[in-house]
């Protein structure tokens, strides 16, 4: 499979099946138990559910638990308001789908600020910058 183009920020993708997550790492991973939360922009749509799907089970092999899931309901202000109370409770990662581009970026960098992880998908709010504002984006 080829991948053409570049991120925002002139990133590379990388297939799916070139990332490798060895034993040891695995194995960690399941000795953590890590919590995570998902930020949807709605729960309602086929698209939103198989992706839902698709994290609990994958993370479920590595002993993660998806420990909460926000519907925003298409509202920038709903995903804010998660993501702000998010950046003060004791979750691991954040997996989040952004609404809208500026209107959330403080409020998704509040979660990486916080020492939570950031995991974004599709896009990446204005002005946020990898490594420092968000682990990464998947798509």
């Amino acid at each position: 499979m080829s991948i053409t183009g570049l991120g925002p920020h002139g990133e590379r993708a990388v297939p799916a099946n070139q990332i490798v997550v060895t034993e040891q790492e695995a194995a960690e991973a399941r000795r953590r138990r890590f919590s995570v939360a998902v930020v949807l922009h709605t729960t309602t749509s086929d698209w939103s559910k198989q992706q839902l799907a698709g994290i609990v089970t994958t993370l479920g092999r590595y002993s993660a638990v998806v420990i909460e899931v926000v519907d925003c309901a298409f509202d920038w202000r709903t995903q804010v308001d998660a993501l702000e109370r998010l950046s003060k409770s004791h979750v691991d990662a954040v997996i989040s789908i952004p609404i809208g581009n500026a209107a959330v970026a403080d409020a998704h960098r509040a979660i990486s600020h916080a020492g939570i992880k950031l995991i974004l998908m599709d896009n990446a709010p204005t002005g946020m910058l990898p490594s420092s504002d968000y682990a990464t984006v998947v798509s």
